[in-house]
């Protein structure tokens, strides 16, 4: 692609966050947090809305929603709120099972013809074999252009869109967004690398061109970004992983059947010799304490 057509990157960073928390107390805090945002979308003149899903309650305001049932809390944020916001939110987290990361560059002329561009690379790559993605272009009636690389049900999917006519501001006028929806361990893992990162722009940008890379994408005037691919964990887990689950994950679900009187399924479910062992293990160590 022309590089001459390059100008700048307009912004870059995380743009959508869904995250849940099912401990009691870190679940208090992070709503505390969401209902300190809703007032800030409330103060910009959004509207609060009762919201609901998943069996969640709660509220919606501009770009904040959180919701509550029996087992924790959502919390999901988009746009200024995602990108000012994430981290205290992943903070409190018990799992997340989203996490858009974006690039937006604005062009001297045409961002559809660089998408169109994307596109044609995108498919000479997937002929030769070099990819396996799905490749999808789709056009508007008002002369847009957004390009899908991936499937929308896998754990990694990249739209690449016209941010100006999108969010018909001024400000994207000529602008190419490529966003990367990250979900499941996926999305825990790039929250974790850009958490973790001394420059959260710089590993941003990393993100994004690391799967543009893995696509044969490379958009103008951003050749010489490190590369950074994000891959769910394969490895066995730790003590200390396995024990965090069962007590984030496990605890919650047996508390639940406790309330539900079904004491004699979960043991029947989870075998009976297996907790009368695991009983006795825990008494015998306790009297040597």
């Amino acid at each position: 692609m022309d590089s001459s057509n390059f100008v700048e990157v307009v912004d870059c960073g995380v743009d959508w966050i869904t995250c849940t928390c099912s401990d009691s107390n870190f679940a208090q805090r992070l709503v505390d947090r969401a209902a300190i945002w809703i007032q800030d979308e409330k103060h910009q003149g959004n509207e609060q809305l009762a919201w609901g899903q998943y069996g969640y309650e709660g509220f919606c305001c501009g770009q904040v929603t959180v919701g509550q049932r029996h087992d924790g809390v959502i919390v999901r944020l988009s746009g200024r709120a995602a990108w000012s916001h994430w981290r205290d939110a992943f903070e409190f987290a018990s799992n997340v099972s989203r996490l858009d990361v974006q690039i937006t560059i604005r062009y001297k002329r045409d961002a559809a013809s660089q998408i169109s561009n994307n596109y044609k690379t995108a498919m000479r790559s997937k002929k030769r074999g070099d990819i396996k993605r799905a490749v999808s272009l789709f056009r508007s009636d008002d002369g847009s252009a957004t390009l899908y690389l991936g499937k929308r049900s896998s754990d990694k999917f990249c739209r690449i869109y016209e941010k100006g006519i999108e969010s018909k501001l001024d400000h994207y006028e000529e602008c190419v967004r490529y966003e990367v929806e990250f979900k499941n361990k996926c999305a825990v893992e790039a929250a974790t690398f850009l958490r973790d990162a001394k420059n959260e722009y710089e590993a941003a940008k990393s993100v994004v061109m690391g799967y543009l890379a893995d696509c044969r994408i490379s958009p103008p005037g951003l050749g010489d970004v490190p590369l950074t691919s994000i891959r769910a964990p394969t490895e066995r887990p730790t003590h200390h992983s396995t024990f965090q689950w069962l007590n984030t994950q496990v605890r919650p679900v047996l508390e639940r059947v406790l309330e539900w009187d079904a004491h004699v399924e979960a043991v029947e479910a989870l075998g009976y010799d297996t907790l009368l062992a695991l009983i006795d293990a825990y008494q015998r160590t306790s009297k040597r304490k």
